[in-house]
Formats: structure tokens, sequence, C-alpha cells
């Protein structure tokens, strides 16, 4: 398996992933600044020209949900997805609503100039990214309360797809601390060997979230 990413993205997810799970593996870190992703050798592999994206076998799976449910169902004695039919469903929509909904959240705040034109607008379109985003920050705080993991007593993908978020918080100095469920999590997620080895190889300061 090769996993192709940018340090730091949302492929940090199946990267940490990865390291849990165990097997052998490589990772092919793309130099965002250098528009690696939208060279011609990497859009042979994804067209898309985004992170991430998994070689199996010369096949490519791209989106996180998809490579989390691929991983998880491949290597489902892990138990990292629940397997009856309701906690599975629950997992999925609490996956895609990260993918679609969250990241677009965070997305706006980061990169409001993909959202407008104007230059103008840019300011109000942060603004309400970021508005949306602690918003959805909380709600996970608040899914936490009273469980180690979001899942209860089970860790699962959804675990490892959520510190992604939380570290993005870190990183833009979001007013988070007051979060004491997710800090609980983070700090947990941030004692685990897998997160501590994505973190190292993709150059992330391990005391990020201290």
């Amino acid at each position: 398996m090769e996993l192709f990413c940018i340090s730091g993205t949302c492929s940090l997810s199946p990267h940490i992933l990865l390291e849990e799970i165990g097997e052998p593996f490589t990772v092919k870190l793309l130099d965002r600044d250098a528009l690696e992703q939208k060279t011609p050798e990497y859009l042979a592999i994804n067209p898309k020209g985004k992170v991430p994206a998994l070689r199996v076998d010369g096949d490519v799976i791209t989106e996180n949900v998809a490579i989390q449910t691929f991983l998880a169902d491949r290597y489902s004695d892990r138990a990292l997805a629940p397997t009856d039919p309701l906690g599975r469903a629950q997992w999925l929509g609490y996956l895609a609503w990260l993918s679609t909904t969250v990241h677009a959240y965070f997305r706006r705040f980061f990169r409001p100039g993909l959202y407008s034109e104007d230059e103008a607008a840019h300011a109000s379109i942060a603004a309400a990214g970021r508005s949306n985003f602690l918003d959805s920050i909380a709600m996970i705080d608040e899914q936490l309360a009273g469980q180690e993991w979001i899942f209860g007593d089970q860790f699962t993908t959804a675990d490892i797809y959520t510190h992604v978020f939380h570290s993005w918080a870190h990183v833009a100095d979001f007013p988070v601390a007051e979060l004491v469920n997710l800090k609980r999590h983070g700090d947990a997620m941030m004692g685990r060997p897998s997160t501590q080895a994505a973190f190292e190889r993709e150059g992330i300061s391990l005391e990020l979230m201290a």
C-alpha cells in the first residue's frame, strides 16, 4: 500500500489509520507549495489533483470516507468500525459529516478565495466558516461527554478523523480549550504510537496540542 498525502491536511487521517493497522505501507509526501498534487505524474494517479490517495495492488482509492471504509473492512480484525447495521450507518454518517460539512467550514475559513473572486467578500466568508466550524467542534465535544471515544468504548476510524480537525483548530488558534471532552480525546489520541509516528513523519510537532 502506498499513501499519497500532504503534511497536515486531511490525508493525515489515513496516515494515522495505516500506522494503527500496522501492515507495511509507504508514504509519498507531496509538496503543496510546489503544486506537486497538480503535476501530470500525480494526476495520472488521482485526476482530482487532491489528497489523500491510496494505491493498493495497482488500484487507487480516493476520498477519506472511501479509504477509511476500505481499510476498516480489509482489516476487520482490528475492529476499527462498528459491525452492526445501525452502528455502521451511524459511523458512516459521522465520517460523511466530517468530510462534507466540517471540512467545508474550515476550508471557508482557511481559503475563502475558493468561494468568491470578490476580495471584499473574503472576510465574511472566513468569519462564517470559523463560526460554523467552532459550532461543529462543540457538537463533537458534547458527543464525547461521558465516553472515551466517538462511539463509546470502541476506538474507530472516526476518532482518528476527528483528531485531524481538532489539530486544525489548534493550528488556527481557535478557542477550544474549554471543550474539556475534546481535550481529553485529543490527549488520548496524541498518546497513541500511531498518531505520534504519523505526526513525526509529516513533520508536525508533537507539542501542537499541548
